[in-house]
């Protein structure tokens, strides 16, 4: 019953690392969901309680702070700000999950967006129109990295515009995509603000 506790004390440490699940990868979880939940809630200045006990269940509760609710009258600038005129984005992510997270926020923001999940499908969309913005993951899983697929699309695109996105702090990788002259790079798990702030310094500096 020790060695039971002590294991469960050790998963219920970790659940807020990135990545970490105890699914089968690729079939039920990414280990993302509570990553996400807590920068969120990080984000607006609460924080995440939990208790949990062996054969018992366990519980999750948010606390966050009391806030005015926006006037009516005075629409939020950030929002105005960061939202696209109709800007063509291509996302490449592998992760189904991560992939429908962005596709959504950047069609909320007013982004045209189309999204693949590896570089095959991405060099066949940019013979047929070069996007905007590329939203890359630079750790695709299906053949070609998101270091090589950038470098095989300057070739053709020069001038493409890239903002990398990465959950693993692989630098040397990192460094050689921003010296081929992606914007910046937007570390997983992100909320859709950073998304937003992201994406729009990628297009207009």
């Amino acid at each position: 019953m020790l060695r039971r506790r002590i294991f469960f004390l050790r998963i219920l440490k970790r659940i807020f690392e990135p990545f970490y699940t105890k699914k089968k990868m690729g079939r039920s979880g990414s280990g993302l969901g509570m990553p996400i939940v807590w920068h969120a809630v990080k984000d607006m200045g609460g924080f995440i309680d939990l208790k949990s006990e062996v054969g018992r269940g366990t519980v999750i509760s948010l606390y966050l702070p009391e806030k005015e609710p926006p006037s009516r009258e005075e629409p939020s600038t950030d929002r105005e700000t960061l939202s696209g005129r109709g800007e063509k984005v291509l996302i490449v992510e592998d992760m189904e999950d991560q992939r429908i997270l962005a596709e959504k926020a950047l069609i909320k923001l007013g982004y045209q967006v189309t999204s693949v999940d590896d570089g095959a499908r991405a060099l066949e969309h940019l013979q047929r129109e070069a996007p905007d913005l590329l939203l890359l993951d630079l750790m695709l899983g299906n053949g070609m990295r998101g270091d090589q697929l950038y470098r095989e699309i300057l070739k053709t695109y020069p001038n493409q515009k890239a903002l990398v996105v990465t959950g693993y702090a692989d630098h040397a990788r990192i460094e050689e995509i921003l010296r081929l002259g992606a914007s910046g790079c937007l570390a997983k798990p992100y909320t859709i603000e950073q998304l937003a702030r992201a994406v729009h310094q990628a297009l207009y500096g």
